[in-house]
């Protein structure tokens, strides 16, 4: 071979590797075009780097095909995922051509980590001392049972505890003394107390996956000798409030129906036969955990709501009178971020409610470890606009609440972490996060063995002045199978008693 033609091989090759190496270039400039048009009309945009690539490969991108349409990616989910195709609602036609989605589809996969990088925390979590000490208990029932709410009543000094596969709803004191109340609810999903009553939320016959309407709000006494049913025919629901909005002196309901693929929030008004009249605020699924508060000082209750499942977000709905709300979306998330819980703690003192939030839910199409699940806490810097100014990594973040547990004047955190990394050295299923003044000291307990937290309360229990915590185990749920025998042995309500007093 002569010089002249080695030099033009040379220049041939890399001539073509160029313009290969702009080609792909194009091509994802293209498919980022056509995801940021079609992934970011219904949610954030979620940008590659947020999953591996075999994740979007094997399991995101096919479901999200079952959402656009796309017939021939459809086959791809068999086998991948513990979801079926015929839960999701598909459009009448195509919202994407093929040719379209193959190009977003190539956009993932060539700019998507072939890993996910590790957690990182900028403090180790040191143990936590002989704040608390944990008092398991076991409750009965046919089958081994699976906490789905725990909630404490400070005036009675009970814990309510509900189990989703024995339709028990106990009480507990704080001895032990265990009791069933009632053996005929739907799944709890969570309890809110109303004086001398209780409005109770049933998310539907079981926690799981469903489409059936069965979930509904019910009113009882603490003795359950006397309730009745407010609502029925809800898709799954998650949490439901009573609160006079229109100051006519009559309580409206508001209703988080999570659903799947299909939910919605809505506001019931009782007509003048004593029948409530639904007024749906948005048609969106995902709504999972509502707060009432004077937002803007108005002195009229306004709404904040949090959404997950796909459009992630924190919705104020402003009271405009008359049952009128004026929708402000405050933060949104990407979608696979798993909102799980949200609740207004002023940490600063300086007046305006900071956002504690958490994100963590990890049951759907990305059963993955991700480093931004935890902890965050979003100083409020007025006129709705929020700076994070802490965040504490946490796999499978599920909920937070802030109590002065130490009793030195400022709030710490407690976490629980339902999806949390088993196999870590220092357990994160169960923290506090001390307040230090400047930053929180993450602390653990590491009462792993106990149970698997999905729920969780604060309060003073024994009425001795200092904050208990009780925890709710839900082990029949798909987990790591290193610490399932220690689950199944029913310890389904751990009480951490508080010895500060």
């Amino acid at each position: 071979m002569n010089k002249k033609f080695r030099y033009f091989a040379g220049f041939s090759i890399l001539l073509l590797s160029i313009l290969m190496v702009n080609s792909c270039h194009v091509k994802n400039e293209e498919g980022e075009k056509l995801a940021k048009i079609y992934c970011g009309s219904c949610h954030q945009f979620p940008v590659p780097n947020l999953l591996a690539k075999q994740v979007w490969e094997k399991s995101v991108l096919p479901y999200m095909s079952i959402y656009m349409g796309v017939e021939s990616e459809i086959a791809l989910i068999e086998n991948q995922e513990p979801f079926s195709a015929n839960l999701f609602v598909k459009p009448p036609v195509p919202l994407v051509s093929e040719e379209d989605f193959q190009k977003i589809k190539d956009y993932y996969l060539s700019e998507a980590p072939k890993k996910m990088p590790e957690q990182v925390r900028e403090q180790a979590i040191e143990p936590l001392g002989n704040l608390f000490v944990p008092k398991p208990i076991k409750l009965t029932g046919r089958d081994l049972p699976n906490i789905s709410c725990v909630r404490i009543d400070t005036a009675q000094k009970i814990i309510y505890a509900a189990d989703e596969i024995n339709l028990n709803l106990w009480t507990i004191d704080p001895k032990g003394q265990m009791e069933i109340v009632s053996n005929q609810q739907n799944a709890v999903a969570d309890i809110d107390f109303l004086g001398k009553k209780m409005l109770i939320s049933h998310v539907g016959k079981t926690m799981r996956l469903s489409h059936e309407k069965v979930g509904g709000v019910t009113l009882s006494d603490k003795n359950f000798t006397r309730n009745s049913t407010l609502l029925s025919g809800l898709d799954r629901l998650t949490q439901s409030k009573s609160i006079d909005l229109n100051g006519d002196g009559s309580d409206e309901l508001l209703t988080c129906e999570f659903g799947f693929n299909i939910g919605k929030f809505s506001v019931w008004t009782k007509d003048k036969n004593g029948t409530f009249q639904e007024k749906v605020l948005t048609t969106t699924p995902g709504a999972e955990r509502v707060i009432v508060t004077d937002w803007n000082s108005d002195k009229k209750p306004d709404i904040l709501v949090l959404f997950a499942q796909g459009n992630e977000r924190i919705v104020l709905y402003e009271n405009k009178g008359l049952l009128n709300f004026e929708e402000k979306i405050l933060m949104t998330f990407p979608p696979v971020y798993g909102s799980s819980y949200l609740d207004l703690v002023d940490f600063n003192k300086d007046g305006r409610m900071d956002l504690l939030y958490t994100c963590g839910d990890n049951a759907d199409f990305s059963m993955v470890l991700k480093p931004y699940h935890g902890v965050y806490v979003f100083e409020n810097q007025g006129n709705n606009k929020f700076k994070q100014n802490y965040f504490f990594p946490m796999d499978g973040a599920y909920k937070a609440q802030a109590q002065d547990f130490d009793l030195d004047g400022d709030l710490d955190i407690a976490a629980i972490g339902f999806y949390s990394n088993f196999e870590a050295k220092d357990q994160e299923d169960f923290v506090i996060l001390e307040n230090n003044q400047k930053t929180f000291l993450p602390k653990n307990l590491n009462i792993t063995n106990f149970g698997r937290w999905i729920t969780m309360d604060s309060g003073d229990i024994d009425g001795d002045g200092d904050m208990d915590i009780v925890l709710g185990n839900h082990p029949l749920s798909p987990s790591p199978g290193k610490h399932n025998a220690e689950w199944y042995k029913g310890n389904s309500v751990l009480i951490l008693e508080n010895k500060k007093k």
